[in-house]
Formats: C-alpha cells, sequence, structure tokens
C-alpha cells in the first residue's frame, strides 16, 4: 500500500506544485501576489493536512479508547481516502495552466543536455536547501523515547519529542496491544497526548505567514531569515534544554516555533523555488529531483 501511495502522492508532489506555480503566473493574477498564492496553495495546504490529520486520530482515540485501537488505525486510514478521492476526482476534470500549454514542448523533444548545463547549478542549490531542510525536520525525531527504545521516525514527533511525550504520555506497558495474540509494538502515548497534537499546529501559522510576506522579501531572504530563526530556537532548546524539560509549557511553545520557523522559510521556499527556477518544459522533472534530494 505504501508502494502505492508513493506512487500516487509522489507524482502529486511536483505535478500539483509546478501546476500551482503555472496558475499563479495567470494573467488574472497580481505580478506581486505570485508567491503568495503559490505558498497558500502549496506548503500551507500541506501543514493544514498534517494538523487535520493528528487531530482526527487524536480524536479518534478519544472516541474509542485504548481497548479498540484497531478501529482507530482503520478509520484514520479509510478517512485519508475521502480527500484523495475529491483530488481525484478534481483532477480528471481539471484543465491545463495557460504556460504549460504554450511552453511545455509535449509533442518536441526537449534538449536536456542544455538543460543541465544551464540549470544544474540552481538545481544543486536548491537539491542541497531541501536535504539540509529534511535533514533538520526528519532524522532528529530518532531520539528515543525513556522509555521506548525504538526510535519514533514520525515527522510530527521531530526533535525532542519524546520531553513531551514522557511528560504527557502513557505508561510503558500503554505502548504495546494485543493483536490475534501477539503483542505488537504501538505508540499509544502518540494519540493521547494533547501538547503533542497542540504543537502540530505551528506548521500553520509559520507558512502562512511565510506567504504573505515572500511576495515583499522575496523567497531568497525569506529562506535565509527562517533558517535563522529556526537555529535561534534550535540552539536555544539544545542549551537550555534541562531547565526547559522541566517547564514543559514553555518547552512546547519553542518546540512549536522551532516547526513554525521552518515551514517559513525552507519549507515555503523549497516550493517556490524549485517550481520557478527553470523552463516550463522540465519544472516538473526539475521539483521532482529537488525533492527527492531532499529525502536521501
Amino acid at each position: 500500500m505504501r508502494f502505492f501511495l508513493g506512487i500516487g502522492v509522489g507524482a502529486e508532489y511536483p505535478c500539483g506544485s509546478v501546476a500551482a506555480s503555472e496558475q499563479s503566473e495567470e494573467p488574472s493574477i497580481n505580478k506581486h501576489a505570485r508567491h503568495r498564492w503559490l505558498g497558500l496553495a502549496t506548503i500551507t495546504t500541506l501543514v493544514f493536512g498534517f494538523s487535520i490529520a493528528s487531530f482526527t486520530t487524536w480524536v479518534l482515540y478519544l472516541i474509542f479508547g485504548p481497548n479498540h485501537l484497531r478501529a482507530v488505525w482503520r478509520l484514520a486510514l479509510g478517512l485519508g481516502a475521502v480527500p484523495a478521492i475529491g483530488v481525484l476526482l478534481w483532477r480528471l476534470n481539471m484543465d491545463e495552466p495557460v504556460r504549460y500549454k504554450s511552453d511545455s514542448m509535449k509533442h518536441a523533444p526537449i534538449p536536456y543536455k542544455l538543460v543541465i548545463r544551464r540549470y544544474w547549478a540552481s538545481l544543486a542549490a536548491i537539491s542541497i536547501v531541501w536535504f539540509i531542510l529534511d535533514i533538520i525536520v526528519y532524522p532528529v525525531s530518532l531520539i528515543p523515547d525513556s522509555h521506548d527504545m525504538v526510535p519514533s521516525s514520525k515527522a510530527q514527533f521531530q526533535i525532542y519529542a519524546s520531553t513531551v511525550l514522557n511528560k504527557y504520555g502513557t505508561r510503558p506497558e500503554d505502548n504495546f496491544w494485543m493483536d490475534r495474540g501477539h503483542q505488537v509494538k504501538f505508540s499509544l502515548s502518540h494519540f493521547n497526548s494533547l501538547p503533542i497534537q497542540l504543537c502540530s499546529l505551528f506548521y500553520l501559522p509559520g507558512a502562512l505567514i511565510g506567504s504573505l510576506i515572500v511576495d515583499f522579501v522575496g523567497p531568497k531572504w525569506t529562506l535565509v531569515i527562517g533558517y535563522v530563526l529556526q537555529a535561534l530556537v534550535g540552539f536555544i532548546i539544545s542549551g537550555l534544554y534541562v531547565p526547559l524539560s522541566k517547564h514543559i509549557a514553555t518547552f512546547s511553545a519553542l518546540y512549536g516555533l522551532f516547526q513554525a520557523f521552518a515551514e517559513f522559510g525552507a519549507g515555503l521556499c523549497t516550493f517556490i523555488l524549485a517550481a520557478k527556477a527553470c523552463p516550463t518544459a522540465v519544472r516538473g522533472q526539475y521539483f521532482g529531483v529537488a525533492a527527492a534530494c531532499g529525502k536521501l
């Protein structure tokens, strides 16, 4: 299932972002608001989905409780098909943007050697930035919980999430449940920890504020500002980890700001730069390569 999900979402990720980029260049769109609409259509919508997905699972857990976890994960998985079907129906009836129709080179060979010679430097730069972003956002979540020696790789638990889980999570034995007579590892504490759900909301204001100011500051400087602010918050959390871990509200707020600045800067600007830094004919491939480099 994950394989087919990867094919579908993996294809929509660059194609949808590039389509939004081309739609933002329509004559009806103010040229001083093009980055804003692209940001609102891509990263802001993406992180809004993160927040909704996180709260949906949490609400399902509250409804069914720890004794009916099979219903929780099955319903959470099934509900995810609803927006996917909506996107499919919309895609089937969507017209291609004017820019794509005029510049796609659909019926002509694309000069890849020329494209590589002229755009390899910008592609490498964007790929490196995306790689750095994902190093910060994903692998740093691999910090074992004190009672759970299997590290979490969930994106929404990111840096030092185990601190919040240890404070408001469950007992060690609650992280196991029985499925057809077999003891199965299950991160139950990830479901019933309200601070984790609240922290996931910090994605949204970061992406939203970044989208609103990027046309005035520019993608490059929005990216720089976001990285600098995120680094400062990260240094504060790391340097003051011991005292902050005793004040979980402050820790959660800083943890949320760390996520917000990630979406404000690199999360937003990698989408914009990857979708606009090359000719229309190869934008989808260019974006896909940059995004794939981030997942290495």
